[in-house]
């Protein structure tokens, strides 16, 4: 099916570099997002499942990704909430 197949393909990676309304895929395999923070991003922030860096220096998001990539705990809470959402949010 294609939901399979999505999620298949998503889960060879380990996070999500986010466009304006891509989230709820990937927070449904357990993702945890960075992006940068526009409006939609900003507000999922205060979920635990997203972090959001300053636009435009691609710098920031590199900066991220490596500060998450050492911090295995934070990333364990992020993905915890992640399905979490999930599991709430099965429309």
């Amino acid at each position: 099916s294609y939901v399979e197949a999505l999620f298949s393909r998503l889960r060879e990676y380990d996070f999500l570099l986010a466009t304006p309304h891509s989230a709820f895929d990937p927070m449904a395999c357990g993702f945890p997002i960075i992006a940068y923070e526009t409006y939609y991003y900003k507000d999922l922030e205060c979920t635990g499942k997203v972090k959001t860096v300053p636009w435009l220096p691609v710098e920031a998001l590199a900066a991220e990704i490596i500060r998450l990539g050492s911090d295995e705990a934070a990333v364990k809470e992020m993905i915890q909430k992640c399905r979490h959402f999930s599991v709430n949010n099965t429309q």
